[in-house]
């Protein structure tokens, strides 16, 4: 690689470092803008097939956004690197094939965002995935589902890169999955038992960046001085101790596979919505059972050949309703009435075939004159019957909350287990921070779905009954 087009593509001390990090791991290229991540994936996907022809590649984003530039200069690398003869790209379709030794290696170009975008990777079977802009992703199911496809084959080893910048809107779910209180460049295993190394760099490590491009960092010095830290300085977890569950909630413990065929026949007599209403904010509301006095064994969401074991006494969160406009505003409702919102709770409980009532805070039963109806008795008249939840000790039932979340996956302790379609709660719990003027407290901006979880842990088992929590 001698001529000027190709000087780009010499790799930086940096790059060399992670590339001689040997296959089988699961490798968070995590830093500032401008480190060299996206080029160093590149030289990965040529060296995984120079060292193992035949090999399968996944390229996903976090967005819907184009993967275009990505797929150019993949495409651009691994012509130099194999001839052109031997690169087919076809970038409407999102595939280049590369011919090597004989033997054709394919690398697929996607994105995960939402629930369907899985149904693009059904039936692949990938050894090497690339996650790009790993940072945006608020909650992390749906990536450990399309780590079903990540399998080995021909003796092919199977690795993942995930990169990542500060700053993104996932920012807490990455940083609490791969970087908290762990050593960058020392290998560490994870709870599924993976092997984790994580690679910083920052702009510095980059020696192929002008001098201009590096002095725009200096702008947001002054103006932006916490982007200057995540950008310029590579630094995750600023403001991040926040994080009000942060030393609770561990997904990979708590968050279970989908009950795709239905509730097993021990959950669905003890089955119900519990709902917090606000009319003029968010309504939220839990579909949950509480499990009986026998375990309940499942597959594992990580890992199908493992066995996730549900104590007896759990509660499990299988499916939810809000009214949220977006994740990123909470607190901002649709607007949906009381009458149409019930509806679409007796919907979802006849698709589950469970009993048409729960608990629900108190202040439905409370009518604002004499002229108009309570939100109960609206809700009644769509066939919901709600039970009175009255809502006090606020720390209590957020202490109770901790420590179902603590308690999950540990043998014989009830705990607080989430079914992956549950997107939005998964999302919601990371974001959660502590009150500035109490720390032992939650902050109340998007609290709806604490306050419905609330309830349901409230819920004793076999039913429910009003009461104080």
């Amino acid at each position: 690689m001698n001529s000027k087009r190709e000087i780009r593509w010499v790799a930086s001390p940096y790059q060399e470092r992670v590339l001689s990090i040997p296959y089988g791991r699961f490798l968070a290229l995590a830093g500032g803008r401008g480190g060299g991540k996206t080029k160093c994936s590149q030289f990965a996907i040529g060296q995984y097939i120079t060292d193992h022809p035949g090999v399968e590649c996944l390229v996903i984003r976090a967005t819907k956004a184009s993967t275009g530039p990505y797929f150019l200069e993949s495409k651009s690398l691994l012509e130099i690197w194999f001839g052109k003869a031997n690169v087919r790209a076809n970038q409407q379709k999102g595939l280049i094939s590369v011919d090597h030794k004989g033997v054709v290696s394919n690398i697929t170009f996607g994105h995960l965002q939402i629930q369907q975008d899985l149904d693009a990777f059904q039936g692949m079977n990938v050894q090497f995935i690339i996650m790009e802009e790993a940072g945006q992703l608020k909650t992390w199911v749906l990536f450990d589902q399309l780590l079903a496809i990540l399998r080995s084959a021909n003796g092919i080893p199977t690795s993942v890169y995930l990169n990542a910048n500060p700053g993104g809107a996932g920012e807490r779910a990455f940083y609490n999955r791969f970087l908290r209180n762990r050593k960058p460049w020392t290998e560490y295993e994870d709870s599924s038992g993976r092997k984790v190394v994580i690679c910083p760099s920052t702009v510095d490590d980059n020696p192929h960046l002008t001098k201009e491009y590096q002095k725009q960092f200096d702008a947001l010095l002054a103006s932006r001085p916490e982007l200057y830290e995540q950008w310029r300085l590579g630094l995750w977890g600023a403001g991040l101790n926040n994080g009000f569950f942060a030393n609770s909630f561990d997904p990979v413990a708590s968050v279970i596979p989908n009950f795709s065929n239905g509730l097993p026949a021990a959950l669905q007599r003890v089955a119900f919505p519990s709902t917090d209403w606000a009319s003029t904010s968010v309504a939220y509301t839990l579909f949950f059972a509480r499990s009986g006095h026998s375990p309940i064994e499942m597959p594992s969401l990580s890992d199908p050949t493992k066995t996730t074991i549900i104590p007896p006494n759990s509660i499990v969160i299988f499916d939810e309703i809000n009214t949220m406009q977006s994740i990123d505003e909470p607190d901002v409702g649709d607007n949906t009435s009381a009458g149409q919102y019930a509806a679409s709770i007796v919907a979802r409980c006849d698709l589950w075939n469970i009993q048409r009532r729960g608990p629900c805070d108190s202040s439905i039963f409370q009518s604002q004159s004499s002229e108009q109806q309570t939100i109960a008795k609206l809700m009644r008249k769509e066939g919901l019957h709600v039970k009175r939840c009255i809502k006090k000790r606020r720390l209590a039932r957020l202490q109770v909350i901790k420590q179902y979340m603590q308690q999950s996956g540990k043998p014989g302790k009830p705990g607080l287990y989430i079914t992956a379609n549950c997107t939005d709660l998964l999302a919601l719990i990371p974001l959660a921070t502590r009150s500035k003027n109490n720390p032992e407290d939650m902050a109340q901006t998007g609290d709806h779905w604490a306050d419905a979880l609330a309830y349901a842990l409230a819920c004793k088992q076999g039913g429910f009954r009003a009461g104080t929590f």
